[in-house]
């Protein structure tokens, strides 16, 4: 198995951050003195302190959604992996405070409030707010001079981190303004292409160690039929959705499934679909804008509205009429042929049609060349959405919105 290296990272200071409503689903306190104390009983840190943020601002403007943030400090280096198998949550929302040198045990405490350099634009919260194992309103007013970590070093701690993938291309993208991510983009280009290529040797080598195969799923269906939805709630931790039909695979960063969503058979050419799918190719790399991608993909599901037989019939280009002259001169007409047979597409494909109320596992039976519904084996659909006509009263309101007057 392949080792993450997030599995090795450890810190002596360590942020927690998440929502109220992701505390309750947990079965956490969600309130700011209970999540204190059970933190404090849980983790046994040498500091601790909680604040709830009501106040931050997202992209757009507005609120975001409440969320606690906790520092703590350790004695000793914690593993991020271990402490949140603890509260049985995901590593993701603990965050090593252990790159700003001799000041990440300040930062880590006076970010609570926004007090750092990087902060200052954001809502500025009282000392008061926070609930801490020492008195935080006057150790923040001793140390504010000493947080001065400079943009410049913490910009660099953040591209050697998502150089070692401890944060993602998200996440980088998420921490640097927009000017510093185009003044960094040629060298974030580059840790892009050396991480790429590293996650293709090591995906190679575990797929072939551990006799793996690549999955296909062909979900095929009307509009509303849940065909998608099922695909990202089933895969949610690490999936990836194609974009646009001019370059599916442009924001393609290393995820283990891919979703090549509502697959029109224009899209792609038929030898590039059957590498895509073949379940021992594991060197499979597609075109891109910027530069070619490396699937590092375990499992593969498109979702289209046409059935397999329609799609192979369409992507071969069976409607395109030739016009040859005979020797005798006798014009005749000739539908063009693949040397591809549709075999090979369906035996790459498991096979499940969408509808409204069931999904029915759909079996290719080669002997007599034919697809069976499995109508035993079908299973409830709780993801198809009813699609409805615009009322009149909603047709109306959009009218006198966009046309009416002042």
């Amino acid at each position: 198995m392949t080792k993450n290296p997030i599995d090795d990272l450890k810190s002596r200071t360590i942020m927690y951050e998440n929502q109220i409503e992701h505390l309750e689903k947990l079965g956490l306190p969600t309130t700011r003195d209970e999540l204190f104390e059970y933190f404090k009983q849980v983790y046994k840190p040498k500091n601790i302190a909680v604040i709830l943020h009501d106040k931050d601002l997202n992209e757009n403007g507005e609120y975001a959604k409440p969320h606690f943030h906790v520092s703590m400090s350790f004695e000793n280096p914690m593993s991020l992996v271990a402490q949140a198998n603890k509260i049985n949550d995901v590593h993701q929302n603990f965050t090593a405070f252990n790159r700003q040198g001799r000041y990440n045990f300040e930062n880590l405490f006076s970010d609570l409030c926004h007090r750092t350099k990087k902060s200052q634009s954001k809502f500025q919260y009282p000392p008061h707010d926070v609930r801490a194992s020492f008195d935080y309103p006057e150790w923040l007013e001793q140390t504010k001079s000493s947080v001065s970590i400079s943009r410049t070093v913490e910009i660099n701690n953040l591209l050697e981190d998502f150089g070692q993938e401890v944060i993602t291309l998200k996440d980088l993208r998420n921490r640097l303004t927009n000017l510093e991510f185009a003044k960094n983009e040629r060298l974030i280009k580059s840790l892009r292409n050396s991480i790429s290529e590293k996650r293709f040797e090591l995906f190679k080598e575990e797929m072939i160690t551990e006799n793996k195969t690549i999955q296909a799923f062909y979900f095929f269906g009307d509009t509303g039929t849940g065909k998608t939805r099922d695909s990202k709630e089933k895969f949610a931790d690490d999936c990836f959705v194609t974009g646009s039909n001019r370059d599916l695979f442009s924001n393609y960063d290393g995820q283990k499934t891919i979703i090549i969503d509502e697959l029109r058979p224009e899209t792609i050419t038929y030898d590039e679909l059957l590498k895509i799918l073949d379940p021992f190719n594991f060197e499979n790399v597609v075109g891109s804008r910027y530069f070619d991608k490396k699937l590092v993909a375990e499992n593969i599901i498109i979702t289209t509205p046409y059935a397999p037989y329609e799609f192979y019939n369409k992507v071969q280009g069976s409607d395109i009429i030739h016009i040859i002259k005979t020797e005798k001169g006798v014009v005749e007409t000739v539908s063009s042929d693949n040397p591809d047979k549709p075999e090979q597409f369906y035996r790459r494909i498991n096979i499940f049609k969408f509808e409204k109320e069931a999904i029915i596992s759909i079996y290719f039976n080669d002997e007599v060349k034919s697809f069976e519904p499995l109508l035993n084996q079908q299973v409830k659909n709780k993801w198809s959405t009813e699609q409805t006509f615009t009322t009149k009263k909603e047709l109306l309101d959009s009218s006198n919105k966009l046309f009416g007057g002042d």
